[in-house]
């Protein structure tokens, strides 16, 4: 009986002091501070869902000697197109954030918006950055950086047009896509979900096909880049 007694009070004491706070924490969830400065992009944005699934549009941070992300918050479609997305854990590396469009390899595509890291610092713990209504879409991409860096100078800049084909905005598409070629007869310039099928890309591949190179227009380092966004644009449907 004796035993049983001590038993007892032995089992007890153990109840007791086990259901005692000791000050640890058991089955809760610890949530450690982000290092670094955070970033907010607030805008209404057009052309998203125009993309493809292998482009992502996306904010992102870049350092200075690499067009690869090396953080990044993705842009998801629809929403009614109006955007609010914070990027945090920017550290001392990254030397500006992009709003931008990045390849499975988070390599840089096309930039539409950008803060430099200045700026970031400048703001303090959060910069805001407000794009209004943009349009981010994968034809304005080309016209941005192809049309426009490399061609209207001989299309359409000042008022005329090589071969009548110009390719400044707002007069781009409808010269391109289901138009005719004047410089190889059967084939369309854009035939749109054809790459194969189409001479736009041709004509930015190779020599021979016209008295001038369009090739020696891009620039050595965006040409391979450039090259695969018309034909991915083309193969997607070749939209406006």
């Amino acid at each position: 009986m004796r035993k049983f007694f001590l038993v007892s009070i032995f089992i007890s004491i153990f109840v007791a002091c086990y259901s005692c706070d000791d000050g640890c924490i058991y089955e809760k969830e610890v949530i450690l501070p982000q290092e670094g400065l955070s970033f907010q992009l607030s805008g209404q944005l057009k052309g998203v869902d125009s993309w493809p699934e292998n482009y992502t549009v996306c904010v992102a941070g870049f350092t200075e000697e690499s067009d690869y992300a090396v953080l990044s918050k993705v842009i998801a479609p629809g929403n009614g197109d109006e955007v609010q997305v914070v990027l945090s854990g920017i550290k001392e590396e990254v030397s500006q954030v992009e709003l931008c469009v990045t390849n499975r390899l988070r390599k840089r595509i096309v930039t539409f918006a950008r803060m430099s890291a200045e700026a970031l610092h400048e703001a303090g713990a959060l910069a805001a950055l407000d794009v209004g209504t943009l349009d981010v879409g994968m034809f304005t991409a080309l016209q941005q950086e192809l049309f426009n860096a490399s061609c209207i100078a001989c299309h359409g800049a000042n008022g005329h047009a090589a071969r009548g084909l110009f390719l400044t905005e707002e007069k781009s598409y409808q010269a391109l896509v289901g138009q005719a070629s004047q410089v190889q007869e059967g084939m369309l310039l854009v035939s749109p979900g054809k790459a194969s099928e189409s001479l736009l890309p041709r004509l930015l591949r190779e020599e021979g096909l016209v008295q001038h190179s369009h090739t020696d227009l891009l620039d050595a380092k965006r040409k391979s880049v450039l090259l695969t966004l018309i034909s991915d644009w083309i193969d997607a449907g070749a939209k406006e």
